[in-house]
C-alpha cells in the first residue's frame, strides 16, 4: 500500500522589544515649531518634557500625541500665545490656543501624565468666548488624566473653569492660589484620591476679565462633589463664600474650621455624611440645606441667619437652635429621628407641612403655644368650651392616649388624630347632629379599640379608621348614609359589622385586610364597592334582596354567595371576582351584562355563561389560573379582549359557531392547545393567541378576512394554511418563536401554503422551511429570506434535505426538480469484521450518490458511487462500490438502492487494508433530479420500520432520546462493555446516545426482563461480517486485465486469490501460479480481485 507521509514544519520567530524612559528639555522660539525639536518617533517614547518658549495651537496639538507615554510636563517658563493650527476638536468643535489660558480640553486625556506644572503667566484654566455682550466659559481643561497626581498652579491665575479636573483619580492635593476670582462647577468631580485641599479668601460670586462679566451662580457648584476621600479642607481667612454644594457628598470631612469672614454657605456641606461638628461664624447670613449629614449632633444657627433649608435624614441630630430672625416657614427635619430638642423663635409664622415626619424621638418644642406638650397624654375639652373644630393634623403623630370633645365641637379635619400610635380612648359628640369627621381623621391608630360613634352621624369619610388595628367593635349609625373608601381598612380585630339599610353603595376596599368573620347587610343595598372585603377572612356572603350589581368581591377568601329570595342581579360589575377564592359560581339567570375584569384573577375552575348574557366586557377571565372549562352563551358573535389572557390551565374551548370576531389578547399566554376556529369567524385580532406556547397547530376558517398584528406569535404553530379571503395580516402574526421546549428560542413554524391572490408580506412569519404560493404568486422582496424553500404550484428547482432545529418534516406534498442530501463518512470500516456501518433513512429515492469529500454544494463534482450489485458498477469504470444492507426477517441483506422513508444500514470502504482509490472519506451527496420535480409526500406516518427476527431497524426525522427502549447505533466512537471492545459502527446498545434526524434505531422484540444490553450488526442471523474481504489492498506484483474476454493475473509468486462478482458474490477462487495466469468461462461484467476492478468484455 503506498504511503504518503506529510511532516509540517513550524517556524518561530523571536522578538524581543526593549524601551526606556526619556527626558528632554526644549525651548521652542518662535511658536510652532516645536516639531524641528521633537521628531515623531520621540513622541511615542518620550516621558518628561520641560518647555520653555512660546507655544501655539500647533505646538500644544503635538505635546497631546505624547498621551500614550507622556508622565511629566514641566511648563513652568512657557508661555501660551494664540496662532497656529487647532489643539483639538472635542465634539465637532476646534479649539484655538489663546493667549496665557490653558484652554478647554487642553490636556484632556493624557492618561500617563502623573506630574503637570502651567505656565507661570497663566490666568485662567477653561476658553472664553466674547460676542458682544453674551461670553460663555468652558472648563474640562485636565479632564480625564486617572494617573495625575500633582498639578502645580501659577500665582496669575484668575479662573478655574468647570470639570477641569474632573476623573483625574489620583490627585492627592490642591492647592488653589490666592488670587483666583472663581471656580467652575464640578471642578474636582471624580478625584477619589483627593485628601487634601486648600481654598483662597479671593472667591468671589462674579468675576469680570476683558470686558466679560460671568455670574457664578451659573457656573459654579459642586466643585468637590464625590470627592469621597477629602478629609483636610483650608478656608483662608478673609473667605466670604462657599460655592452652592461644594462638598456634596464629601463623606470623609469629619471636622472643618470656617473662617469668621464667611457670609454665605449654600448648601455647601449638603451630604457631608461624616461630618461631626460645624462650628458657624457670627457673621453667617446665609447657610442653606444640611441633608444627610448624618453624624452631625448638634448645631447653634447663629443670630442673623435668615435663610437656612433643610435637615432631611440627618439621623443624629439631637438638637437645633435656630436664630431668632429666622422668619417664615421652618426648616424640614424629615427622616431626624433622634432629635429631641428644637428652639423656634417667635418670628417662625407657619409649621410646614410633615415638618417633623419620623422625628421619633422629639421630645421638646420650645415655642409659646406648643409649651409643654411633649408629654402630651389626654386632651379633655371643658363640656362648656364653644370649640367647633378641630384642624387638620391638629394632633397628629402626637402621644395622646385619651380625647373628650365637648358637644359643640362640629368638625375634625383631616389627619386631626391620624398616628396617634398611643391613642386608646375617644368620646366623641353625642347629641351635635352637625358633627362631621373629615378624611383620615383617626387613620393608623393602633391602639383604639372602641369607638362610638353620634347616632346622628351620615358619613364615615375615606381612611376615617383605616389602620386601627386594635378596633373590636363598631356600631354603625342608623342615619348613616355613606362609607368611605377604606373606612375600615386594616382593622385586624374587626370580626363582626352590620350594615344599615340607610346606605345604598359604600367604598371601595371598605373592610379591606380586616378580620372580617361575619357580616350583615340589610335590605337598601344596591351595589358594593370594589375589594371591600380584601385580604379577609371573611367566606360566605348574602346578597339582600334589593342588590343590582354583584360586586365587591375582589381578592377576598369568599367562597360561598348565597342570594336573598326575590334577589334578581342584573349585573356582575367591573373586577367583582378579581383574585377571588371562589372555585365555582352559578351566574343567576336575570345576569344580562358581565362588566370589564369581572374574574379575572380568580381561582374560578369551571363556569358557565348562561343564554340571557348579551354584554360580555374585556378581561372577564384574564389571569384565572385554575380555569379548566367554560361554557358560552352560543348567541355570541364576538369573543371580548382579553378575556381568556393568562388562563394556564385552559387547554380547550368550544367555540360558538356564529362566532365572528375573536378580541385582541383573547388567549394571550393561555394554556390553549387545541381548538376549532368556527366556520363563520371573519376577524382575529391582534395578539388574540399570542404566546399560547402549547398550541401547535390550527386550521384557519374559510371565510377568514383579517388577522392582527402579533396574533400568533409566540405560539408552536408548525403549519399554516392562509385562506384566499384574508385581505389583511398584521405584523408578526405568525412570528412562532418562544423557548418553551427549554434553552433558546426557536421558530417551530415550519410551512406556510399562502393563498391570498396578493404578495407575501414582509416581516409576517417567522423563519420557515417551506413557502407554498399560487403558481403565479409572488412574495415581496424582504420576505423572501424568510423562507428556506418556496414552492409556486408545488414546485422549486432545487431542495436540501436538512432539519429544522431537531426535526425534518414535510406538511403538504411538494415537488423539487433537484433534491439532495449530504452525510458525512469517516468512520474505519471493518475488514472481515463489522465497522463503520451508519444509519440512514431519507424522505426520496435517490437516483444517485456522489463521493464529494469536502463540499456540500449542490452542483459539487465528484466521484460517481453506486451500492455493490447496482448495475452502475459494471457500465462506469469510475464508480466506487459501498456497501447498503437493509433489515429483513431472515437477516441483513443487500440493498442496490436507497428507497423513500426505508431505513438501511450503510458503510463506505475506508481501512488501511482496501486501496487507497477505494477509501471514501468525507462528504457523500445522496440526489435525484427530474424536470418535472421529484415527489415527496407529508413525512407524518410515512416511516416503515423493517422488521428482523428479533428486533425492528425503526428510522426516524425527529431526534429521538435515549432511553430504555432505544438501541441506537455507535457510529461515532468505540464502545466496551466491560468484556469487549466494539468498533465504531458496529453495535446497536440500549440508552446509549439519542438518535438524530435521518437515522433509525432498534426496538427488541425480546420481553424486557430478558431484553440484551446490545444488537451486534454481526449477530442477529442476518451475519454480514467479512463483507469487507471483496476488497483487499492489491500486491505491488499482482496486475489483473482483460482481454477478448479471457482474465489474465500477473502474479509474482504462487497465491490464492478470490474472484468477487459486482453484487459481492465469490464466484471462482483460484491457485495463481507465478507469472501470467489465465482464467476462462467469465461472463461479460465487473469483477474484483486483490482489491482491483476489471471489465470483462469479449
Amino acid at each position: 500500500m503506498k504511503r504518503i507521509s506529510i511532516y509540517f514544519i513550524m517556524f518561530v520567530a523571536v522578538f524581543s522589544l526593549s524601551t526606556g524612559a526619556q527626558a528632554k528639555t526644549i525651548e521652542v522660539n518662535p511658536a510652532g515649531t516645536l516639531s524641528q525639536h521633537l521628531s515623531s518617533e520621540e513622541t511615542q517614547t518620550i516621558t518628561e518634557l520641560i518647555i520653555s518658549g512660546s507655544l501655539n495651537g500647533t505646538d500644544i496639538a503635538l505635546i497631546r500625541t505624547t498621551a500614550g507615554n507622556l508622565e511629566r510636563l514641566d511648563l513652568t517658563n512657557a508661555t501660551i500665545v494664540e496662532g497656529g493650527t487647532p489643539y483639538t476638536s472635542y465634539k465637532g468643535q476646534d479649539y484655538m490656543t489663546q493667549n496665557n489660558i490653558v484652554g478647554s480640553y487642553m490636556f484632556r486625556g493624557m492618561v500617563n501624565l502623573i506630574d503637570l506644572k502651567l505656565p507661570k503667566n497663566a490666568v485662567g484654566l477653561g476658553s472664553y468666548t466674547k460676542e458682544g455682550s453674551y461670553s460663555t466659559w468652558s472648563g474640562y481643561s485636565v479632564s480625564n488624566c486617572p494617573s495625575l497626581e500633582t498639578v502645580t498652579l501659577p500665582s496669575t491665575l484668575l479662573w478655574i473653569g468647570e470639570y477641569s479636573f474632573d476623573a483625574c483619580s489620583r490627585l492627592k492635593e490642591i492647592i488653589i492660589p490666592e488670587g483666583v476670582k472663581i471656580m467652575g462647577q464640578y471642578t474636582f468631580q471624580g478625584c477619589q484620591s483627593l485628601k487634601k485641599a486648600s481654598l483662597p479668601s479671593t472667591l468671589t460670586d462674579s468675576f469680570t476679565y476683558d470686558g466679560c462679566t460671568f455670574p457664578s451662580s451659573y457656573y459654579n457648584g459642586n466643585n468637590f462633589a464625590g470627592c469621597t476621600n477629602l478629609e483636610e479642607v483650608i478656608l483662608q481667612e478673609g473667605l466670604t463664600l462657599l460655592y452652592s454644594y461644594m462638598f456634596y457628598g464629601a463623606t470623609s470631612i469629619k471636622h472643618i474650621t470656617l473662617p469668621s469672614t464667611l457670609k454665605s454657605i449654600n448648601s455647601a456641606f449638603n451630604g457631608c455624611s461624616g461630618l461631626l461638628e460645624l462650628e458657624l461664624p457670627d457673621g453667617l447670613i446665609q447657610l442653606g440645606n444640611m441633608d444627610n449629614c448624618s453624624s452631625l449632633k448638634s448645631l447653634v444657627i447663629p443670630e442673623g441667619v435668615t435663610e437656612v433649608g433643610s435637615f432631611y435624614d440627618c439621623t443624629q441630630l439631637e438638637s437645633v437652635t435656630l436664630p431668632s430672625e429666622l422668619a417664615g416657614w421652618l426648616p424640614n427635619f424629615k427622616g431626624c429621628s433622634n432629635l429631641k430638642s428644637i428652639t423656634i423663635p417667635d418670628s417662625v409664622t407657619e409649621l410646614g407641612a410633615g415638618a417633623f415626619i419620623l422625628c421619633e424621638n422629639i421630645t421638646g418644642i420650645n415655642r409659646q403655644n406648643f409649651s409643654g406638650c411633649n408629654s402630651l397624654k389626654t386632651v379633655n375639652i371643658s363640656a362648656s368650651s364653644k370649640l367647633e373644630e378641630i384642624k387638620e393634623e391638629a394632633f397628629q403623630r402626637t402621644p395622646v392616649t385619651e380625647i373628650h370633645l365637648p358637644e359643640s365641637v362640629k368638625k375634625l379635619g383631616r389627619y386631626a388624630f391620624a398616628y396617634c400610635t398611643q391613642l386608646t380612648h375617644v368620646t366623641l359628640p353625642k347629641n351635635n347632629t352637625a358633627f362631621q369627621i373629615d378624611l383620615f381623621a383617626f387613620m393608623n391608630c393602633p391602639a383604639l379599640e372602641s369607638i362610638n360613634l353620634p347616632t346622628s352621624l351620615t358619613s364615615i369619610p375615606q381612611d376615617a379608621f383605616s389602620g386601627c388595628t386594635s378596633l373590636k367593635e363598631v356600631t354603625l349609625p342608623g342615619a348613616l348614609t355613606e362609607l368611605g373608601h377604606q373606612a375600615f381598612k386594616g382593622c385586624t380585630q374587626l370580626s363582626k359589622i352590620t350594615i344599615p339599610g340607610t346606605i345604598t353603595y359604600f367604598g371601595s376596599s371598605a373592610f379591606a385586610e380586616s378580620g372580617l368573620t361575619e357580616i350583615t347587610i340589610n335590605n337598601g343595598i344596591r351595589e358594593i364597592g370594589e375589594y371591600a372585603f380584601a385580604n379577609t377572612p371573611l367566606t360566605s356572603i348574602t346578597f339582600p334582596k334589593t342588590i343590582t350589581r354583584i360586586s365587591g368581591l375582589g381578592n377576598s377568601n369568599i367562597t360561598n354567595i348565597h342570594f336573598t329570595e326575590g334577589a334578581e342581579p342584573t349585573e356582575i360589575a367591573e373586577n367583582a371576582f378579581y383574585g377571588c377564592k371562589i372555585a365555582t359560581f352559578n351566574i343567576p339567570a336575570s345576569v344580562t351584562t358581565i362588566k370589564e375584569g369581572a374574574f379575572a384573577g380568580s381561582n374560578i375552575q369551571e363556569i358557565v355563561i348562561p343564554e340571557t348574557v348579551t354584554t360580555i366586557e374585556g378581561r372577564c377571565f384574564s389571569s384565572c389560573n385554575e380555569l379548566t372549562k367554560v361554557t358560552l352563551p352560543t348567541n355570541m358573535t364576538e369573543l371580548p379582549n382579553s378575556m381568556f389572557w393568562s388562563c394556564s390551565k385552559l387547554k380547550t374551548i368550544q367555540l360558538p359557531s356564529k362566532l365572528e370576531k375573536i378580541g385582541s389578547h383573547a388567549f394571550r399566554e393561555s394554556g390553549i392547545n387545541e381548538i376549532q376556529l368556527p366556520q363563520n369567524l371573519k376577524v382575529i385580532e391582534l395578539w388574540a393567541f399570542n404566546g399560547s406556547t402549547q398550541l401547535k397547530s390550527i386550521t384557519l376558517p374559510p371565510h377568514l378576512e383579517k388577522i392582527g398584528e402579533q396574533a400568533f406569535e409566540g405560539t408552536s404553530i408548525s403549519n399554516i394554511e392562509i385562506p384566499a379571503t384574508v385581505t389583511e395580516i398584521g405584523e408578526r402574526a405568525f412570528r412562532c418563536y418562544n423557548n418553551s421546549g427549554g434553552g433558546s428560542y426557536k421558530s417551530y413554524l415550519n410551512t406556510v401554503v399562502w393563498n391570498p391572490s396578493w404578495e407575501v408580506p414582509y416581516n409576517v412569519f417567522s423563519a420557515a422551511t417551506y413557502l407554498y404560493i399560487p403558481e403565479n404568486g409572488s412574495v415581496a422582496s424582504n420576505a423572501e429570506y424568510n423562507f428556506t424553500y418556496i414552492f409556486r404550484g408545488g414546485v422549486t428547482d432545487q431542495m436540501e434535505i436538512k432539519t429544522d432545529g431537531n426535526q425534518f418534516s414535510i406538511a403538504k406534498e411538494l415537488k423539487a426538480k433537484k433534491v439532495y442530501y449530504y452525510k458525512n463518512f469517516n468512520t474505519e470500516s471493518g475488514y472481515n469484521s463489522p465497522a463503520g456501518w451508519k444509519t440512514i433513512v431519507l424522505p426520496f429515492d435517490v437516483d444517485q450518490f456522489t463521493y464529494t469529500r469536502y463540499s456540500t454544494e449542490p452542483d459539487a463534482t465528484g466521484t460517481p458511487l453506486a451500492p455493490f450489485g447496482n448495475p452502475l458498477l459494471e457500465t462506469d469504470n469510475m464508480a466506487l462500490p459501498f456497501w447498503l444492507y437493509e433489515l429483513t426477517p431472515t437477516g441483513y441483506v443487500s440493498a442496490t438502492s436507497i428507497q423513500a422513508n426505508k431505513p438501511y444500514l450503510i458503510c463506505m470502504p475506508n481501512n488501511r487494508a482496501y486501496p487507497e482509490a477505494n477509501n471514501i472519506t468525507g462528504n457523500v451527496r445522496f440526489s435525484a433530479e427530474n424536470s418535472a420535480g421529484v415527489l415527496l409526500v407529508p413525512t407524518e406516518g410515512v416511516l416503515q420500520s423493517s422488521e428482523g427476527a428479533n428486533y425492528s431497524l425503526v428510522p426516524t426525522y425527529a431526534t429521538v432520546e435515549k432511553s430504555e427502549q432505544v438501541y441506537s447505533l455507535n457510529e461515532s466512537s468505540s464502545y466496551f462493555d466491560g468484556n469487549k471492545d466494539y468498533p465504531a459502527g458496529s453495535v446497536f446498545i440500549r440508552n446509549y446516545a439519542d438518535v438524530a434526524p435521518f437515522q433509525a434505531y432498534v426496538q427488541t422484540k425480546a420481553a424486557p426482563a430478558s431484553a440484551p444490553r446490545l444488537y451486534s450488526i454481526g449477530g442477529d442471523g442476518g451475519s454480514i461480517t467479512g463483507i469487507g474481504s471483496m476488497i483487499l489492498t492489491p500486491d505491488r506484483a499482482t496486475k489483473a486485465y482483460s482481454e477478448n474476454g479471457i482474465l489474465y493475473i500477473e502474479s509474482n509468486a504462487v497465491r490464492t486469490i478470490p474472484i468477487y462478482d459486482a453484487s459481492g458474490r465469490t464466484i471462482r477462487v483460484i491457485e495463481a501460479q507465478e507469472g501470467r495466469n489465465e482464467v476462462n468461462g467469465l461472463a461479460e461484467g465487473i469483477y474484483f480481485l486483490e482489491g482491483q476492478k476489471v471489465m470483462v468484455k469479449k
